[in-house]
């Protein structure tokens, strides 16, 4: 329970998705790691006293991107054809 706990407080996580068709069959399924980029403690307390009068507007707001391309080689099957993605976990 602590490890996990200490990884989510280092920002790192896994994303997976599961691919179903239409007869709900799995055609495919990955699962991959990512890590959100660190700030130090320093930096983020002057990030959010300089930015805190927009934030409080809503004009600026924090957040992160982070791209994940899970299916880089996908090719679909034309007898069992993609209609859904079944399951996204975080």
């Amino acid at each position: 329970m602590f490890y996990r706990k200490l990884i989510f407080s280092q920002g790192m996580f896994m994303v997976c998705a599961q691919l179903r068709s239409r007869d709900g069959h799995l055609v495919d399924h990955m699962c991959k790691s990512a890590m959100l980029h660190y700030r130090s403690t320093l930096l983020h307390t002057l990030t959010t006293l300089l930015f805190s009068p927009m934030m409080i507007f809503g004009n600026v707001e924090e957040k992160q991107d982070i791209v994940l391309e899970l299916f880089n080689n996908f090719e679909e099957d034309q007898v069992r054809i993609l209609v859904r993605l079944s399951k996204f976990t975080i």
